[in-house]
């Protein structure tokens, strides 16, 4: 229905990023800063790369767009199961 209807929902799922709120964070509670310098942190000019990229490709539909330092921009694929409504 929604594809018929124009409408597509994605997921973006940015790991940590570097914004004001996390600078906030970790000058209220330093003790983070040491798990969070071990999974990295990326800049908002990814997860905006990431945004533009769902934005563009019509293709992609219910898709889980995954953000991450390591990885840059990949894909989740959920395995397809009969979920009663």
């Amino acid at each position: 229905v929604a594809i018929e209807s124009g409408v597509r929902l994605n997921c973006i799922c940015p790991s940590i990023v570097q914004t004001d709120l996390l600078r906030k964070s970790l000058e209220r509670d330093p003790s983070v800063k040491q798990f969070i310098d071990q999974l990295g942190k990326q800049t908002v000019d990814v997860v905006a790369e990431g945004f533009i990229q769902l934005l563009n490709d019509e293709d992609k539909v219910g898709e889980a767009m995954r953000i991450s330092v390591q990885n840059r921009i990949d894909y989740h694929t959920f395995s397809e199961q009969n979920i009663p409504l």
